[in-house]
């Protein structure tokens, strides 16, 4: 009887000294994986950084309204524009095209001509060049009176200057004419600074220098 009061004794002392702890009586105490689990846990949980909550957020309403109003604003046309690509619409290619000087062109002989100062002249000279023949007629009598002079071969020239060259005469058509030359060739010259055809014509023993300056392009 005495051990077992004993027992019973140790037994309530036992008791009390728990609840004094705060632990409940037949409780596991926590393993220490968990008691480390539990500590990495609180440790890794982030701390609010200072100031970061009123940085991120409007101050004040009015800001708040503003940064809206910005966001969903309509854009302008020029902002538009901006952000979409041009459109490049292809131009056609165009041949460049080169047009030659006066000075590079060679002369231009076809047409009629006239003898120069005829105005002041009773008897005076035309001609026709065309189809690489040159054709010269006395003018007498102011115009009325018109005879063959020289009927022959003008080549169109071939070089930008002055040129020359010697006509051949078709005499199947002055041989007939009475005031026709009777020479196998004739030379005439064009000067390309007076834009004249010059020749020698003798009539009575005296050569003299005819100029023929065009007066008409047909």
């Amino acid at each position: 009887m005495m051990k077992r009061s004993i027992i019973i004794v140790l037994a309530v002392l036992l008791l009390a000294g728990c609840t004094q702890k705060g632990e409940t009586p037949g409780s596991i105490p926590p393993t220490t994986i968990e008691t480390q689990t539990q500590s990495t846990e609180a440790d890794t949980t982030p701390e609010p950084v200072p100031g970061s909550e009123s940085a991120s957020e409007p101050e004040t309403e009015a800001e708040a309204k503003s940064a809206i109003e910005t966001q969903f604003a309509p854009k302008t046309a020029l902002e538009t524009l901006s952000e979409t690509e041009p459109t490049v619409n292809p131009q056609p290619e165009t041949e460049r095209i080169v047009h030659e000087s006066a000075d590079d062109l060679t002369p231009d002989l076809s047409g009629n001509w006239i003898q120069s100062g005829w105005e002041e002249k009773e008897t005076f000279m035309i001609c026709t060049i065309a189809d690489e023949i040159i054709e010269i007629s006395w003018c007498m009598d102011g115009g009325d009176t018109v005879a063959l002079y020289w009927v022959g071969t003008a080549p169109n020239p071939t070089e930008h200057g002055d040129y020359t060259w010697d006509s051949i005469n078709d005499k199947e058509r002055t041989d007939f004419a009475l005031l026709a030359s009777g020479d196998d060739t004739k030379t005439f010259t064009y000067h390309l600074d007076s834009d004249e055809i010059t020749y020698s014509q003798s009539a009575m023993g005296m050569t003299t220098t005819v100029r023929l300056v065009k007066y008409s392009a047909e």
